[in-house]
């Protein structure tokens, strides 16, 4: 028998027969293939290998001078990446830091993009497109930048990418896949449509994440791998956990609640897409490689808020709710939006600029910072 389940989320809604399991609210992997990577294969709640303020995970509202100012965020193609850069990109023009981006498009291929600042400056923050490798990223920035990654359930993430690097980018391997049962046909046919290791629609958070070309039964090296990343990595956001991961953030961070504010970025809508349990397991065989990564970095981020204070929920709800304001006020015509002090954040004015900044799109805000970048 088949089952019928709805999956809404961040930024692609669609129906689908076969897959089961929403992932907002139950564990996913308890049915089909599962994940060779269990609890006891990650190496501690905390794996990060750099310094954490412990205080920071137990407490919500933090006024100290700990902010973390120097980050680099791995841009995850199709996982809410957008909206997480309109952040740090905004926290970077709030706190006149230097954000680094390339000199010409949103990705960042090699050190020639990269714009030369004055003497004895150094960039404070990247969030843009590029493929992982930690002597890249160390590069970047300084000694005491800390990595921030996404992650997105693996089907959810295929479809989206699918449907927008095909109607928006035009992209030719998705146009030339038949319109009619489209991501049907990239998952029954992938040695004609999408034959590659790696695309925007197979492996493709493995391909950011830079990881090699590994085969399913090398789950030593895979593991391997994970375990590095988790050490490497201050904190993975889980999209479908995407409030609770920005409330998480703000805590680990010392920032403020403003900080963390958003509209949703990038999102594209599509139409329903079916598929059987046939096809979803012929997916997940075929992108092993990102249920890896989904399955691990979901369980080490649950261990993480586990390790939350009891009041980390209510600080979720409060955030859900000063977001749903947000979003009416930056769609009037009102001049500012006032939050009184709360035991989350002191007491903050949202205006109108805030809210054309939080609309901004990815290559619009990119050419403002590059503009800065000139001017300084």
């Amino acid at each position: 028998m088949l089952t019928r389940q709805i999956l809404s989320n961040f930024s692609t809604s669609f129906i689908l027969f076969g897959y089961f399991g929403n992932t907002n609210n139950v564990d996913i992997f308890r049915n089909g293939r599962k994940s060779q990577t269990s609890n006891r294969y990650i190496t501690s709640l905390l794996g990060y290998s750099g310094e954490l303020n412990g205080s920071t995970c137990q407490h919500g509202y933090v006024n100290n001078t700990n902010m973390k100012t120097h980050i680099a965020f791995l841009k995850v193609h199709k996982a809410g990446s957008s909206t997480l850069q309109n952040i740090f990109f905004r926290f970077g023009l709030k706190h006149m830091l230097n954000v680094l981006v390339p000199k010409t498009g949103n990705f960042l291929h090699g050190r020639y993009q990269i714009m030369p600042l004055k003497q004895n400056e150094h960039y404070d923050i990247f969030a843009c497109h590029t493929y992982y490798r930690k002597d890249k990223f160390e590069s970047l920035l300084p000694a005491d930048a800390v990595k921030i990654g996404i992650v997105r359930h693996p089907l959810g993430r295929m479809i989206s990418s699918a449907f927008f690097y095909r109607e928006v980018s035009r992209f030719k391997y998705l146009v030339n896949v038949p319109s009619k049962r489209f991501v049907n046909n990239l998952v029954n046919f992938p040695e004609k449509y999408d034959p590659k290791y790696f695309s925007f629609t197979r492996n493709s958070m493995a391909r950011d994440f830079g990881f090699p070309m590994f085969q399913p039964s090398d789950i030593k090296n895979i593991r391997k791998y994970l375990d590095k990343l988790n050490s490497e990595f201050l904190l993975i956001l889980v999209l479908e956990k995407f409030n609770e991961s920005l409330v998480l953030l703000k805590r680990i961070l010392n920032w403020e609640l403003i900080d963390i504010l958003y509209l949703a970025k990038n999102t594209h809508q599509h139409e329903p897409v079916f598929l059987n349990e046939t096809e979803v397991e012929k997916f997940k065989i075929i992108n092993f490689l990102d249920y890896e990564i989904y399955e691990y970095f979901l369980k080490v981020f649950e261990m993480k808020l586990q390790n939350t204070s009891k009041e980390f929920n209510d600080e979720v709800t409060f955030f859900k709710t000063v977001l749903e304001k947000v979003d009416v006020f930056c769609n009037t015509q009102n001049d500012t939006l006032v939050f009184e002090s709360s035991k989350w954040n002191d007491e903050l004015t949202v205006s109108m600029t805030d809210c054309a900044l939080m609309k901004r799109t990815e290559l619009s805000f990119i050419a403002l910072l590059r503009r800065k970048l000139t001017e300084n």
